[in-house]
């Protein structure tokens, strides 16, 4: 079922005033209605705004996000930037002290961190002026997604659609990585078109999920194999790029410790039950030596992707372009595996099999290290757990420390803990 959203724009001027809308005796927040989307996609929110009230927007970022399950819907409210356009006549501008004394505490509440220096660049106000400016000449500048891992924009610039990403500092070592890896394997990666900015070429290909055929997701994953393979004599240029060694030695250091304190099962909306918590917390020796069957495989570290998922792959002129390198490490390659399958079997329901003949392709590049039945045997025993528990300490030790607004990404510690409890289960 497509849930409906329901979306709370709270739109400030270029001096800070806001923007409220009469309704009846009331004034009130612009609200708009639209399908479901991810709630850091802001193009939906803007297009909204442009639709239902003429106005040119761009979203600063979302404030919350609540799911209302008895009206099937998920509410949202969003603090926006006025950039142009006639208000309609039930709308007008208020101060920041001379608000409405019913909404006063609210908004001032939501405003009370604006200018956070602990916040992201593109969290402020005048965000938009300091991106043209280092953009320099356009044609459009056309927003795509703000949340505090990112800010996305689709840039045209005579007539050429190129695509502009800006990461916070935990995240810098991706601007070089992809300029690195593009001159290594220019046929796998954006072209990155600026010396400063990630700025990149349109790809020019075709989404990997809007192409079903089992052979082509197999082949990625073999692709992805064979660029890891190629990538191993280079873990210390990788490093003076930035990207954080993560080798097995350090899940092993963190996880007892991580599993044995109760603070991780609470973090988030969706907390570990008690029952989940002890099956963790009991799993601790086994999860110990499953570390160490995968060590035991002595394949040397690598670059390992972090998210590799349909949306971060292109189909084009018969190869994959592999983008989105935010969350990639120095480690061991197999939870790209890992990752990749994870969400196969909702990427291509009617294909049950294409998981196994995934695994099948990428494991036989990896025999100059051990047998294939081996390297199947370590996967399913042990890579199946050990590689979400990496993503849940990545997240609770290198991630969630290091973001201002936590709520944004607390979810996914929990989400990964599940993950590894239903590998534990099979």
């Amino acid at each position: 079922m497509n849930t409906r959203r329901h979306n709370s724009s709270l739109i400030l001027s270029r001096d800070s005033d806001v923007l409220l809308q009469r309704c009846g005796d009331r004034w009130q927040i612009p609200c708009t209605l639209n399908n479901s989307h991810f709630w850091q996609s802001a193009e939906p929110v803007n297009r909204a705004v442009r639709d239902c009230f003429g106005l040119d927007v761009i979203t600063l970022r979302c404030l919350q996000v609540a799911n209302d399950e008895a009206a099937q819907m998920v509410k949202s409210v969003y603090l926006q930037r006025y950039l142009g356009g006639d208000l309609p006549g039930d709308m007008a501008w208020f101060a920041r002290d001379d608000l409405p004394d019913g909404l006063a505490p609210g908004i001032q509440g939501w405003l009370a961190t604006l200018d956070d220096p602990a916040h992201p660049a593109w969290y402020r106000l005048h965000w938009y002026e300091t991106l043209a400016a280092s953009v320099g000449t356009f044609d459009r500048l056309e927003q795509l997604r703000s949340w505090e891992r990112s800010s996305v924009w689709r840039v045209v610039q005579n007539g050429e659609i190129r695509y502009l990403k800006t990461v916070p500092p935990m995240f810098t070592h991706e601007a070089p990585l992809t300029r690195w890896l593009g001159r290594r394997f220019p046929q796998n990666l954006p072209l990155v078109v600026d010396d400063t900015l990630l700025l990149m070429a349109d790809t020019g290909g075709a989404e990997l999920a809007t192409r079903p055929e089992p052979s082509l997701w197999v082949d990625a994953m073999r692709r992805m194999g064979q660029i890891q393979r190629e990538l191993i004599p280079e873990c210390e240029t990788l490093a003076a790029l930035g990207v954080p060694l993560r080798p097995l030695s350090w899940i092993r250091e963190h996880l007892a410790a991580s599993l044995l304190d109760d603070s991780i099962y609470r973090i988030g909306d969706y907390p570990l039950t008690d029952d989940e918590a002890a099956r963790l917390r009991a799993a601790v020796p086994r999860l110990t030596q499953q570390v160490d069957e995968i060590a035991a495989l002595n394949i040397p570290l690598t670059l390992e992707h972090g998210d590799l998922w349909h949306g971060q792959i292109v189909v084009r002129d018969g190869d994959f372009i592999f983008t989105d390198w935010s969350d990639a490490t120095v480690t061991h390659p197999f939870f790209s595996l890992e990752f990749f399958n994870a969400e196969l079997a909702n990427d291509l329901p009617d294909h049950p099999h294409a998981a196994a003949q995934a695994t099948q392709a990428y494991l036989r590049g990896w025999t100059a290290y051990a047998p294939l039945e081996r390297l199947h045997a370590v996967y399913q025993r042990s890579v199946l757990a050990v590689s979400p528990l990496y993503s849940a300490l990545r997240y609770q030790h290198d991630i969630l420390p290091r973001m201002a607004q936590r709520w944004e990404m607390h979810n996914m510690v929990s989400y990964y803990l599940r993950h590894v409890l239903d590998a534990l289960a099979d």
